[in-house]
């Protein structure tokens, strides 16, 4: 339970950015940044007729939480790359997870100039983490479920962010399949206080997975005005694995006093 306190304690500094933020490339203009494109995908209809994912109609996301739920329900047992990006204003920070395995996978958290850095990698009983705060930490401990350990990062941005009722929903194709494109703009997003020029766009396939997710808006809740964006995006579905990183040698495993201590508690 520790160990999940401490992730969440790193993951809770990701959120205070995310708060007043979102995810996607540094810019200074106030004009909102384009989304990075999905890939192989080619919209079919803009009337869909197909079984619609969880908590989706033919007009938006009406229940943002059924929907978060349903992608955590997909990712189980599935092989994976995830990319996550945020930034505000001149902060900016990139998460990346490739999963091979429920307990197999490698996790790397960057932040240029931030408090933290973290990187783990589990090999299926065990899960080693350099965890870097000033100094660099080093722990390892029994290997977690990947999807219970970050899973819920994608959930929560997908409930903060796709709540938008008023949308336009359209069939699209990824490898072959059939997927959901959902588009949102708005003048304004009452679910992040002094968000202005709103647009989300997600790609859902029909049990709730949410392969993509781009967001981006201007933070007028400040001083000043800011720039904001977010995205994440899967590949590498069921083909995804995972390589010992260089970082982590026995030899320093073995013989490091801090190879077991807990990582200092962020104050972020």
């Amino acid at each position: 339970m520790r160990r999940r306190a401490d992730i969440l304690v790193v993951l809770a500094g990701i959120a205070v950015l995310a708060g007043c933020s979102g995810w996607v490339g540094p810019s200074e203009s106030t004009e909102t940044v384009t989304p990075a494109p999905v890939p192989a995908t080619t919209t079919q209809t803009e009337q869909p007729d197909g079984p619609l994912p969880p908590g989706l109609t033919g007009g938006g996301v009406t229940d943002a939480s059924a929907l978060a739920g349903a992608h955590l329900d997909a990712l189980r047992g599935m092989t994976y790359t995830w990319h996550a990006q945020t930034t505000f204003g001149g902060n900016r920070s990139d998460q990346h997870l490739t999963v091979e395995g429920p307990k197999t996978y490698g996790y790397r958290y960057t932040s240029p100039g931030a408090l933290t850095n973290t990187s783990e990698f589990a090999d299926g009983e065990t899960v080693y983490t350099r965890y870097y705060r000033f100094v660099a930490r080093l722990r390892r401990a029994p290997a977690p479920n990947a999807t219970d350990q970050y899973g819920p990062v994608a959930a929560d941005a997908i409930e903060r962010y796709l709540t938008v009722e008023n949308a336009t929903v359209a069939e699209t194709v990824v490898d072959g399949q059939l997927h959901y494109r959902v588009r949102a703009t708005t003048d304004e997003y009452r679910r992040l206080g002094g968000a202005t020029d709103y647009r989300a766009t997600a790609v859902i396939a029909p049990n709730g997975f949410v392969r993509s997710l781009n967001v981006s808006y201007v933070n007028r809740g400040g001083d000043r005005s800011i720039a904001v964006s977010y995205r994440f995006r899967y590949d590498a579905i069921g083909t995804a694995t995972v390589e010992r990183p260089n970082w982590l040698s026995e030899d320093q495993w073995a013989t490091n006093p801090t190879a077991t201590a807990t990582p200092p508690t962020s104050d972020t």
